[in-house]
């Protein structure tokens, strides 16, 4: 991986916390944050900044499961699938629950939590059931059994 000044173009550094990727597609970050799934799509990666390397929040249990690209970061939680399921983890306990289990799609931010629900069939103009819910008011994840 290369990095390069947005400014003058010139090669810089490259962040920590991105230095040992290769073939990860669905990066993203709220600024600070970055979180992604690996390569293979079987866990979920996360970093507190760009100057820190990542570890691993979560992966999946079976070997057909696979965390897509859907990945949203919110402070210091992510909102991410293992479609039909969408789920958000807490990196701060190391515990995620199911917000939907008929696809959709859920956005984090540093402040509120939006989940919209799949409507479990396709349909041309789906009119979606969505929660919204500020961070603050979310209540404490259960231990993952």
């Amino acid at each position: 991986m290369h990095a390069a000044s947005a400014v003058t173009g010139q090669p810089l550094p490259v962040p920590r916390a991105l230095r040992t990727l290769r073939n990860v597609t669905g990066l993203y970050t709220d600024g600070r944050r970055i979180a992604y799934p690996n390569a293979p799509y079987r866990s979920l990666w996360w970093s507190p900044s760009l100057r820190e390397r990542p570890y691993k929040v979560v992966g999946t249990r079976h070997s057909f499961e696979h965390i897509d690209n859907s990945v949203k970061v919110g402070g210091r939680y992510v909102g991410f699938g293992e479609q039909p399921r969408v789920l958000v983890a807490d990196t701060k306990t190391g515990r995620y629950v199911e917000v939907s289990r008929t696809f959709g799609f859920v956005y984090v931010n540093s402040v509120a939590l939006l989940v919209v629900y799949g409507g479990g069939k396709k349909v041309l103009h789906p009119i979606l059931r969505m929660a919204f819910v500020p961070l603050r008011d979310l209540p404490p994840m259960p231990a993952c059994s």
